[in-house]
């Protein structure tokens, strides 16, 4: 978990994923410099991925996410809410919940698996 780093501007660099080769849960939070996320794609075991109150972030890293991403929580981004709406949306991603500053979606293949009538909710 990243939280609370109030002059980080930019994270630029995971290794390709050798500096955290089994992270699966990723929490950045409460980071409102922050503008420039490294390059994700590279952390292969990576299942869930929550961005909260980190305002200047426009947009996710080049590369997108990895394909081991399940789920991805957007809570108030409002610029990174607005670019993952067009982007994701046009992939293989379902948007499970949709608020105001709260987004919340799915892989696919991820929903396929999972019993009908789970719901995944924020506590703000």
């Amino acid at each position: 978990e990243i939280e609370s780093m109030l002059g980080l501007e930019e994270w630029r660099d995971m290794g390709e994923g050798h500096y955290f080769p089994r992270l699966t849960n990723l929490v950045i939070k409460d980071c409102p410099q922050l503008a420039t996320l490294c390059k994700l794609s590279h952390a292969n075991c990576l299942k869930y991925l929550e961005i909260n109150c980190c305002g200047k972030l426009p947009s996710l890293p080049k590369g997108g996410l990895p394909d081991s991403v399940e789920t991805f929580i957007i809570d108030n981004c409002p610029l990174l809410c607005v670019s993952c709406q067009y982007s994701l949306d046009e992939q293989s991603w379902h948007k499970t919940e949709h608020a105001s500053s709260l987004l919340v979606y799915h892989h696919l293949r991820s929903c396929l698996s999972t019993s009908e009538g789970t719901s995944v909710t924020s506590a703000s």
